[in-house]
């Protein structure tokens, strides 16, 4: 009562972008997750993904992760000590809900949200239009996103060199590094 938030169920399940289709008896799942579809009209996801490029621009990271240019790769992350806002990110985009922090006599138990890699970046697209705060740093994972290659294939030192000087971008648009190269507490 009196509040605004839409509950999971009533938008899951969707399949998140990218994701294979399954046929089990009557419902169709997508695979590794099994998270039945329904489905859903433009209006609905448009209004999804202002919704989650809200909460992820108030609450979310985007950044880059990886001490080495080639073992490098993109994440967008959430954590909360509400469940919810957190499950719905998953059924919209798919990703892992983790148990972050136990509950303590300090703290309350928390949970973060993530997704990485492709998967990361195949949603940039989707909440650029919506994001206010942190659209720099989506467009800056999807330039990342085009120096990941086949699995397999080595990367070029241009390449690697690209993803150290995106890397450093990222940390500066998150403020990790002040003028002095001392830590800003964020």
């Amino acid at each position: 009562p009196g509040t605004h938030c839409t509950s999971v169920s009533s938008i899951a399940p969707i399949l998140a972008p990218g994701r294979q289709m399954v046929k089990e008896s009557d419902k169709t799942y997508a695979r590794r997750d099994i998270i039945p579809i329904m489905k859903t009209n433009a209006k609905i996801m448009e209004t999804e993904y202002a919704w989650a490029a809200g909460f992820l621009d108030g609450e979310g990271h985007f950044g880059i992760q990886g001490s080495r240019p080639l073992n490098m790769t993109i994440t967008i992350n959430a954590a909360q000590i509400t469940l919810a806002p957190l499950s719905r990110l998953q059924a919209l985009f798919g990703g892992q809900v983790i148990d972050h922090q136990r509950a303590t006599d300090r703290w309350r138990r928390s949970w973060r949200w993530y997704l990485t890699g492709k998967a990361a970046a195949s949603i940039c697209p989707l909440l650029l239009p919506y994001l206010c705060v942190k659209q720099a740093n989506a467009q800056l994972l999807l330039r990342f996103a085009k120096t990941i290659g086949r699995q397999g294939i080595r990367l070029t030192p241009e390449i690697l060199t690209e993803r150290e000087a995106l890397k450093a971008e990222s940390a500066e648009l998150h403020g990790h590094l002040n003028n002095s190269g001392g830590k800003n507490g964020h």
